[in-house]
């Protein structure tokens, strides 16, 4: 593995920031869990780092079924680095230079973006996470019974209060971000949402076509994509449907990955397309996803664009990231993806 030099962290791929999503750490009862302890989390953030990359993307809500198990495990780490690095003569695995965390409130309705549970699931986090502020601080998702403006002004008393950089909204529709940005032009407040993260992948380009990457684009926001592989639609079929995987109908994620991408038969014939296309091409599925969504899709290091990674062991997490690094696809099997996905698009034409 070739050495980083300082200058070249944190490292960015085609001009894109790559974080590593904290989803699978936390409670060691979860099935979707695989680092559970602090040791084990920071063999798994390490090894991140070792690769020159610092952004981690974290959540009250996370893991997935056991919210709020994740970040006392990475405040561990950042613990037990932070031991490391004070030892005389060492910068440890950061080589001086820390990780940047984004989070995201809780997510629990109603009234979960009040600004009463805004201050706790902020302070929650900082306790934690044992740190002072994050770089990004998102609403996971829109809270319908939360008032827009208070949610507004109480994330802007938290921005003047420096506990985090940028205000970003996740899963939001065109009118609900339209509405977060209105509200705080409208009540004067100094921040407005800078980030957002939606569902982007070789397969789930709704954000190309409903308007909200447009929308982003207009309000100046960078766009960071979470599933970049559709979650592992690519694998094979034995590892997608592993126990404990993101398929597995066992688990709540797995039912909700089914209902999303098993109902429609044009997204199953189009997976299936492209594992033929990866196979007769010698490239693992996965990992043509993730080259897809980094070299070919409409994400930007112009916008400061990024892509959330997810990985269920370190030898995968380096695996990707060589997948990612090694660069653009093939003209020829781009070309054969835009052919699936025209089918997949004429499907939902007329499915509609």
């Amino acid at each position: 593995m070739a050495n980083n030099s300082q200058s070249s962290i944190p490292k960015r791929v085609n001009g894109l920031t790559i974080l590593l999503g904290m989803g699978n750490i936390g409670d060691p009862s979860n099935s979707l869990v695989r680092f559970p302890t602090p040791e084990s989390a920071k063999a798994f953030l390490s090894a991140f780092a070792e690769r020159g990359y610092r952004r981690l993307d974290s959540a009250r809500n996370y893991p997935p079924g056991s919210p709020e198990t994740a970040e006392p495990v990475i405040g561990e780490v950042l613990k037990l680095i932070s031991i490391e690095q004070q030892q005389e003569g060492s910068e440890g695995v950061l080589k001086g230079i820390p990780f940047v965390i984004d989070s995201k409130l809780r997510y629990s309705p109603p009234n979960t973006h009040r600004e009463e549970m805004i201050k706790k699931s902020l302070a929650d986090t900082f306790r934690d996470l044992r740190v002072d502020k994050v770089h990004i601080e998102y609403l996971h998702s829109i809270d319908e019974t939360s008032d827009t403006r208070e949610t507004c002004r109480a994330m802007d008393e938290a921005y003047k209060a420096e506990k985090f950089e940028q205000f970003g909204l996740c899963n939001a529709s065109i009118s609900q971000l339209d509405r977060f940005y209105n509200a705080c032009e409208e009540q004067g407040l100094t921040i407005r949402p800078t980030a957002y993260q939606g569902d982007y992948n070789v397969l789930s380009r709704e954000c190309e076509e409903d308007g909200i990457l447009e929308r982003v684009r207009s309000y100046g926001m960078s766009f960071y994509a979470f599933s970049p592989a559709g979650g592992g639609l690519l694998n094979p079929r034995d590892y997608r449907e592993r126990v404990g995987g993101r398929f597995d109908e066992n688990t709540k994620m797995g039912q909700g990955y089914h209902s999303f991408w098993y109902t429609s038969p044009s997204l199953v014939n189009a997976a299936q397309a492209l594992r033929d296309l990866s196979e007769k091409h010698n490239i693992d599925g996965h990992h043509m996803a993730l080259r897809w969504i980094v070299w070919h899709s409409q994400l930007s290091g112009e916008h400061n664009d990024g892509i959330i990674m997810g990985a269920s062991s370190i030898e995968q997490l380096n695996a990707n990231l060589d997948a990612i690094e090694s660069g653009p696809l093939p003209s020829d099997v781009v070309r054969a993806i835009e052919d699936v996905y025209e089918k997949v698009r004429v499907g939902k034409r007329g499915n509609s």
